[in-house]
């Protein structure tokens, strides 16, 4: 467990040690409040919040609380967005991740783009050693739940990265920046074989000015 826990605050805190407090501000007014609505919006999908903190062991990270300042359109003043990001389910080596927003003085889920894509196989009977023979990308749905999500303040994105299996040689993993009000879909990859190496089948990438 203490190794999971370890893992697990890797996961959510990597790469933030580095960002001011003042860019992560916790915002107490709504931050009781995002808990309560979580608890009542994912009362099943979610595991319970009570066993998620003794899960992290630190409930100050529980959710962690995200604050954008930017101007949503062009001679407007500056507003702020409130983001709570939640541990939603977790697993030995993938946890799925919830952005709340606080907007308009309701809370809603932050919705992300990703790729839906139709993966072949050269023997779609063993997926494991088989070689990919193609990838096509058929559409785009709009997803909820991130897996080993992280936030950077610096850049304003969010990134994503989960592992098909524990070694991590076969994933996906995506990066969206926050634009405009909205978290935008910046790139995504996806590694659909299983052979120790990372190399990517499946690479897409957005301008974003």
């Amino acid at each position: 467990m203490a190794q999971l826990k370890s893992s697990l605050k890797f996961v959510l805190f990597a790469g933030l040690a580095s960002v001011s407090s003042s860019v992560l501000a916790e915002v107490p007014d709504t931050k009781a409040a995002a808990i309560d609505h979580f608890k009542a919006a994912y009362p099943d999908f979610c595991a319970p919040y009570d066993e998620l903190l003794d899960f992290t062991g630190d409930d100050k990270y529980l959710p962690n609380a995200i604050s954008i300042t930017y101007q949503p359109y062009e001679d407007a003043d500056d507003t702020t967005l409130n983001i709570y990001e939640f541990l939603c389910t977790r697993g030995a080596y993938n946890f799925g991740m919830i952005y709340l927003k606080h907007e308009f003085g309701a809370f809603s889920p932050v919705s992300f783009a990703e790729p839906v894509l139709d993966i072949t196989y050269e023997n779609p009977d063993d997926t494991f050693e088989s070689k990919v023979t193609g990838v096509k990308l058929k559409s785009y749905r709009a997803s909820t739940v991130l897996i080993n999500a992280g936030y950077d303040a610096r850049t304003k994105t969010i990134t994503s990265f989960s592992k098909w299996r524990g070694i991590g040689d076969a994933y996906s993993a995506g990066t969206w920046v926050f634009k405009d009000g909205h978290f935008l879909l910046k790139s995504y990859e996806v590694d659909a074989s299983y052979d120790g190496k990372s190399e990517p089948q499946f690479k897409l990438s957005n301008e974003i000015d």
